[in-house]
């Protein structure tokens, strides 16, 4: 439908949403609990507060899955046996009658082990975190993300005040990063001593030994929020190139002044400006005077009142106004558009209603609630040309819809002519039409149905079998399009299907856009209170047909276009055609043959400048191209991208023996040819739930499920822009790690931490065995994912923070992550010998002239010993060292710190750190 009725469409999105079922596992630590015979039980909302069944994990947790609506709210608690319910007190997790609250979400989940009678895991304490959002406008909601909960949108209280607040757990002495959202998108950006490290960076804090309650601060300020408005500095300017301006000057006066003048100065290109202290938030009125006697008073949209006075809300920042122009709500040489939109079919977000174009860079344009249900706002553009803009329910919700008044077509902005002399008005229209919101009794609909897939009968296309309207003939508008519009009731209810012919029933593929009916399947449509045409959806199925020439192949559906202009294209093997030969399931790579538009400058899968397609181990192979420089085309003329993959890179010799296309459109089980629309490519994003942070997975990171190994490598070219310092050079770097969102974290300082070496090209490298590295891993194959930052620890222990490594998330910087499903497997080998490098002493250590390392080695093994610096200079070398001790003399080494290599033949190696005073 290209014109919904929405509020109909929302309650009908919103009763699906509530009533879908989604299984989430609760789990509860009775560790310091003596447990009752009878075991544990949760209770609650779900279960009419009776005794729910836990099973017993058999090391002290007890859990259950339980089935909820999606979108719930629930309260529970747990039981130990029949009687002993949890008293959680105020705790961050209870809502105010004590039960523990949780929001069901739209997906499965699996809540986090919680201590019987804590919010917390046994042996965490929590702290309170409050932040005032009262110099903000709010984004939907105010989130929390951080260490504690894997940088997810961690739900928080609105205290109803201005402030928000939430619990966290931390373990006592350890340091929890975070920071404050406001919506999904709005991370805090600052600077102050409360951050980590610096400007950008994240807020942290110190578990503590018992629960506590942190200072309220102020979103983005380390400090609390300044009350009933600060001190700010706004300077006024006005344009008075029109005018010739009065011997006397030109003055402002309004309500901060009493009316009283104020002279402005002259800035010799014919404005004038004048900056005022005022208090963030309050309302002032003012005008412009040219002279002491000749005030402004013609009207505008940016005026109130019958005196015509300007009116300012004051912001809580210091500022410069933008130019106006004596007596005008614009700039001199711009023409004003005043535009109006009526929300009366909308729930208008508690935001606002926004005016975004390129007049203001597409950003939220405040609109002024006329209290009728229609939303004035306005901006200045230049004689002649052609203005684009959109309205905006709230912040997020963007007009997308089709119309003539659309500059190019469906979906596309609105415009509007600017005239060459004169303000213009320009008629209120509804939001997402073109036209006027009019309700009427009955309205025009067009039906379409797209015959593309089938053969027409003689006796033609028929809508049919409603009540609403007899059996009508359809109308062939060409490219096998067929439609008929009728004069319906608004409001009523239809059924109808399409007929082929005078007997040819639709069986409708699928049931989201019909009722059974007792002839094949009904489809149903709630006719909406104006005109509209329903979209031309398939002969027997709910979507639309399949039109090769302008939809992207399925398989190709994750493919995306980059900020550069590059195109990655991801092929998922698994909708690889059914009838396709062979079978490219576990091919490393496989060749790319392809061309821009149809087939025209073809690149050979074997030709010299072609790439192949890399398997990220789970059979989706991508490749990443320019089109313009491989097809040698201007990309304004490359509309699509054609293409087959094939086993060519793995067997050159029966290249065609494996192909990867596109399911034929008919189903008949044919193979077609891949398209890639250019013009369907969303920009591709990094999502850090489900994707490996670039700078590991470029770098070869892997693992090897048969060692139980994982190898961590970190690209420091791909380091995080706004990171601090520089890691380049270094010869190894810290290792700071968590398994799975930073739980069991091993510190870079830890005592069996490891250090990432550098290969002598800036790529860092680990291999670690997660098993026995992080405490609570127990089973390789329980490991989802790897937590990290790095940082120059061994470099400088003083201030292992001065250089980090991280993971770039538009413009911020946020810990790194290795998801083990989203690597290639490879073969590792553990190259440390732990027993080695946790018996290597020095003494003294740091040394002035000598230092003595002892070491186990029961067996006597010779090992080759090399001491490396900081970038990785050889400095001395010890052949066939088999003893237990080592002494190394300074002899003019330089001060600093040093690192002692120790290999056998093997090629295990053990690392020891010294440092020269």
């Amino acid at each position: 439908m290209k014109r919904l009725y929405f509020t109909f469409l929302l309650l009908t999105l919103t009763c699906l949403f509530a009533y879908s079922q989604v299984d989430v596992v609760f789990t509860v630590d009775l560790s310091n609990e003596t447990v009752d015979p009878a075991g544990a039980f949760i209770a609650g909302g779900h279960n009419g507060w009776t005794n729910g069944a836990m099973s017993d994990n058999g090391d002290g947790t007890w859990s259950a899955t339980i089935s909820l609506n999606a979108g719930d709210t629930l309260e529970y608690k747990f039981k130990n046996g029949d009687g002993d319910w949890e008293d959680l007190g105020a705790a961050g997790c209870v809502a105010g009658n004590g039960n523990r609250l949780y929001y069901v979400p739209a997906t499965n989940d699996t809540l986090g082990t919680v201590c019987f009678n804590s919010c917390y895991a046994c042996g965490i304490e929590g702290i309170q975190l409050t932040v005032d959002m009262s110099n903000e406008t709010i984004d939907s909601a105010v989130f929390i993300a951080g260490e504690h909960n894997g940088w997810t949108n961690g739900h928080m209280t609105d205290n109803g005040d201005g402030t928000w607040s939430t619990f966290i757990g931390v373990a006592t002495g350890d340091t929890s990063n975070y920071k404050f959202k406001n919506g999904v998108n709005g991370w805090e950006a600052f600077d102050g001593d409360c951050l980590s490290g610096g400007a950008g960076s994240d807020r942290f804090v110190v578990g503590p030994t018992a629960d506590s309650t942190a200072a309220t601060v102020c979103f983005n300020s380390c400090e609390a929020c300044t009350t009933g408005g600060g001190p700010v500095d706004i300077t006024f300017t006005v344009d008075m190139s029109n005018e010739t301006v009065d011997a006397e000057g030109v003055r402002l006066a309004g309500s901060p002044t009493g009316w009283a003048d104020t002279l402005m100065t002259d800035n010799a290109d014919g404005t004038w400006s004048v900056t005022l202290e005022l208090t963030g938030g309050e309302t002032v009125l003012y005008k412009f005077k040219n002279g002491s006697m000749v005030w402004e008073n013609d009207p505008g949209p940016c005026k109130v009142g019958n005196d015509n006075n300007r009116q300012l809300i004051v912001p809580e920042m210091s500022d410069s106004l933008d130019a106006v122009c004596f007596n005008s709500c614009f700039g001199c040489d711009e023409i004003g558009v005043i535009l109006t939109v009526d929300m009366q079919f909308e729930t208008v977000s508690s935001e606002g209603v926004f005016l975004a174009g390129a007049h203001n860079g597409w950003t939220d344009g405040t609109m002024t609630d006329n209290g009728d249900g229609t939303w004035t706002g306005y901006f200045g553009g230049m004689p002649g040309d052609t203005a684009e803009y959109k309205f905006k329910n709230g912040s997020g919700v963007w007009e997308s819809f089709d119309g003539d008044c659309l500059i190019d077509g469906n979906g596309s902005n609105r415009f509007v002519a600017v005239p060459m002399m004169g303000d213009t008005t320009v008629p209120a229209v509804c939001f997402n039409m073109c036209e006027a919101c009019v309700i009427l009794d009955s309205v025009e609909v067009t039906f379409r149905v797209d015959m593309t897939e089938e053969t027409v009968s003689v006796d033609g296309v028929w809508l049919a079998n409603s009540d609403a309207f007899n059996d009508t003939l359809m109308m062939n508008m060409g490219d096998s399009i067929y439609a008929i519009t009728l004069l319906l009731k608004a409001g009523e209810e239809v059924e109808y299907n399409f007929r082929n012919g005078l007997l040819g029933f639709e069986n409708i593929i699928g049931l989201p856009c019909g009722e059974g009916g007792l002839i094949g399947n009904k489809r149903v449509l709630n006719v909406p209170g104006f005109h509209t045409v329903l979209d031309a959806v398939c002969f027997e199925k709910c979507d639309v047909c399949f039109d090769p020439t302008s939809v992207s192949t399925a398989a190709l559906s994750n493919s995306c276009m980059n900020a550069d202009g590059t195109v990655t294209i991801v092929f998922d093997e698994s909708q690889n055609c059914d009838s396709a030969p062979g079978d490219l399931a576990g091919l490393a790579e496989i060749g790319f043959h392809s061309s821009g538009n149809m087939w025209a400058d073809v690149i050979d899968w074997n030709a010299p400048t072609a790439v192949s397609a890399v398997n990220d181990g789970n059979d989706v192979f991508s490749v990443t191209i320019d089109p313009a420089t491989y097809y040698s085309m201007d990309i304004n003329d490359i509309e699509r991208i054609m293409m087959v993959f094939n086993q060519g890179i793995t067997n050159p010799d029966d290249e065609w023996g494996s192909e990867g296309k596109d399911q034929d459109l008919d189903e008949d089980g044919s193979c077609d040819d891949m398209r890639l629309i250019l013009a369907d490519l969303p920009m591709c994003t990094f999502d850090p739930t489900t994707t490996t942070s670039p700078a590991l997975k470029t770098a070869g990171s892997c693992y090897d499920p048969t060692n139980e190994l994982v190898r961590v490598r970190f690209d420091d070219a791909l380091n995080c822009s706004s990171a601090p310092g520089e890691l380049a050079g270094m010869g190894e770097i810290g290792f700071h790690s968590g398994a799975d969102a930073f739980n069991d974290v091993v510190m870079w300082n830890d005592p069996g931490a490891q250090t990432a070496v550098n290969d002598g090209n800036d790529v860092f490298e680990v291999i670690i065995d997660p098993v026995s590295y992080y405490a609570g891993v127990n089973n390789f194959g329980d490991l989802e994912n790897i937590h990290m930052v790095f940082n120059q620890g061994p470099s400088d222990p003083d201030n292992p923070w001065d250089s980090e490594g991280k993971d770039e998330d538009a413009g911020n910087c946020v810990n790194l992550r290795l998801i083990i499903s989203d690597i290639p497997t490879c073969d590792l080998t553990n190259t440390i010998d732990r027993e080695l490098e946790n018996s290597l002493v020095a003494i003294p250590n740091p040394f002035d002239s000598r230092t003595v390392v002892t070491f186990s080695n029961p067996n006597l093994d010779a090992y080759e010993v090399t001491l490396f610096s900081l970038t990785g200079q050889q400095m001395r070398t010890f052949h066939n060292v088999n003893g237990t001790t080592l002494e190394i003399d300074r002899n003019g080494l330089p001060a600093g710190m040093y690192f002692l290599n120790f290999r056998d033949d093997d090629g295990k190696i053990a690392t020891l750190k010294l440092v020269v005073k």
